[in-house]
């Protein structure tokens, strides 16, 4: 049975669907997305917020573990009128058959956001039959707030673990986020906790966030960026 006719069949006969609607859209073999673009400012004033790293993690459910896995995170600095932008990208090899993408804004002395802005994809399929092959991402512009951070030194580091950690994706994943490590370092490094270490000992803060650096970098570094074609 062809894709196409298998569509109708679902169309033409509402006792057909039960079957279609029980399974996920089939692995994509693309994800593609447009520019995603948007601008940074604070929640009260609404001024926008220069140099802010903005941070935006992809992710899919389809992979048989008990949770979802990030297979693409990147990260950019905001003008001096609070903007930024994501180029266009294409990434085979995700093993996704449906995504979203969660951005986040970052700056030293501003909370990081609770919830982040979501980016959905296009929709693929028609009553649970995809018609498509590529996961696609249309072209987005969202608006971050951010508030000042209210809190202790050890309070910040709590926050700023969880962010690293969801955005600066690795095993099996694109990435493109140095400036988000680089930047959470520098802060840490300022902090008058930043050479404690964590409640449950192991690393100092500044140790912690410095080998995750030194792992980014190292060649060894299992990834698919040999996947992925960026367009200017």
């Amino acid at each position: 049975m062809t894709r196409s006719f298998a569509i109708a069949l679902c169309l033409s006969a509402p006792g057909a669907l039960a079957a279609p609607m029980a399974h996920a859209d089939s692995v994509a073999k693309y994800v593609t997305a447009e520019e995603i673009t948007g601008v940074v400012v604070e929640a009260d004033s609404g001024r926008p917020i220069a140099n802010a790293v903005v941070a935006i993690r992809f992710e899919r459910n389809n992979t048989g573990h008990s949770g979802p896995h990030c297979f693409r995170s990147m990260a950019v600095e905001t003008d001096a009128q609070g903007r930024f932008r994501f180029a266009p990208w294409t990434q085979d090899n995700t093993q996704a058959n449906a995504t979203y993408g969660d951005v986040k804004a970052y700056k030293a002395g501003y909370a990081v956001p609770w919830h982040g802005v979501e980016v959905h994809q296009a929709r693929r399929s028609i009553l649970g039959i995809s018609f498509s092959d590529t996961i696609k991402i249309p072209k987005t512009d969202v608006r971050l707030e951010m508030k000042p951070f209210v809190g202790s030194d050890e309070e910040r580091m709590r926050e700023l673990r969880p962010l690293v950690a969801n955005f600066a994706c690795r095993m099996q994943a694109y990435f493109d986020d140095m400036v988000l490590l680089t930047s959470v370092r520098d802060e840490i490094a300022s902090s008058p906790v930043a050479n404690q270490k964590f409640p449950n000992g192991g690393y100092t803060h500044s140790g912690w966030i410095n080998e995750i650096i030194k792992d980014s970098t190292d060649p060894r570094m299992p990834n698919i960026r040999t996947d992925t074609h960026e367009k200017k």
